[in-house]
């Protein structure tokens, strides 16, 4: 009997290095990373085996001392995705929060960042 493997959909998600408004540290990008693993993630969590074609969403997000996440928001002009895609990378955000809190030396009460999620 041969062998049957089942098709698997294999999405692929990138998040490039993002930026702060603030100037970072070295000892922050460790900060960053995580944060930008846990989102994409979700991401691909959200996204599971929907085939919602390719798109990017340019977000941008706040997160308080404490790691919350105080707002996030889709930038639309720079944005090239469906509403579902956008919904994903939105909601893969919100479910990230709470973040690890910020570096108790950090020297501003929150942190913000610009994002790009690519979704292929």
């Amino acid at each position: 009997t041969p062998k049957i493997t089942p098709k698997e959909t294999e999405h692929k998600i990138t998040i490039p290095l993002f930026q702060t408004d603030k100037q970072m540290h070295a000892k922050y990008f460790g900060y960053r990373d995580v944060i930008g693993e846990n989102i994409k993630r979700n991401a691909r969590y959200f996204l599971g085996d929907k085939e919602l074609g390719p798109g990017k969403v340019y977000l941008t997000f706040l997160v308080s001392m404490d790691g919350d996440l105080e707002r996030v928001k889709v930038v639309p002009e720079k944005t090239q995705a469906n509403d579902s895609l956008q919904k994903i990378a939105l909601r893969s955000i919100e479910e990230s929060s709470p973040f690890p809190p910020l570096p108790s030396d950090y020297q501003f009460p929150v942190i913000s960042y610009n994002l790009l999620i690519e979704f292929k």
